[in-house]
C-alpha cells in the first residue's frame, strides 16, 4: 500500500475513533522481503466507513488531502497528485499536506490485499 493511502486510513480511523494501526514495513506473503506499508484492524469491514469518509473529502478537483510528515518535497508536481514510493522521514514534528488523486484512492482501495494475524488482519 501507498504510504499515502496508508495515511489516509490512519487519519479517518483516528478521526472517527477507530482502532488502526499504521505500520511502515510490513512484509505480506508472497513479497520476498520487501516491505510496504500497511494498517492492522480487528475485520477488513472496518475499512468500509473510513473509505466512505474519505471519499467524501475530495475536493472539486477530485484531490484528497492528506497530512504527511517531514518536509514538503519541492520535486512535487503543481497539483500536489502525490502517491509516495518511500517513507517519508520525520523531523522534528514537521508535517505537510499532500494530494491524491481520487481515482487513484479508488484503485488503491480496490487492490487492497489482506493477510490472517489470528485476531486481526492486516491490510496492504
Amino acid at each position: 500500500m501507498k504510504e499515502t493511502i496508508a495515511r489516509l486510513l490512519h487519519q479517518a480511523a483516528d478521526a472517527a475513533g477507530i482502532e488502526l494501526l499504521l505500520r511502515e514495513d510490513y512484509s505480506g506473503r508472497g513479497m520476498f522481503g520487501k516491505s510496504t506499508f500497511a494498517v492492522i484492524v480487528a475485520s477488513p469491514t472496518t475499512l468500509y466507513p473510513l473509505i466512505a469518509e474519505i471519499a467524501s473529502q475530495k475536493n472539486d478537483s477530485d484531490l484528497i488531502s492528506v497530512t504527511m510528515p517531514g518536509p514538503e518535497d519541492p520535486e512535487a508536481d503543481d497539483l500536489g497528485k502525490i502517491l509516495s514510493t518511500g517513507k517519508s522521514e520525520p523531523q522534528t514534528g514537521e508535517t505537510h499536506e499532500q494530494y491524491v488523486d481520487f481515482s487513484d484512492f479508488s484503485w488503491a482501495v480496490q487492490n487492497l490485499q489482506v493477510d490472517g494475524m489470528g485476531k486481526d488482519v492486516v491490510i496492504y
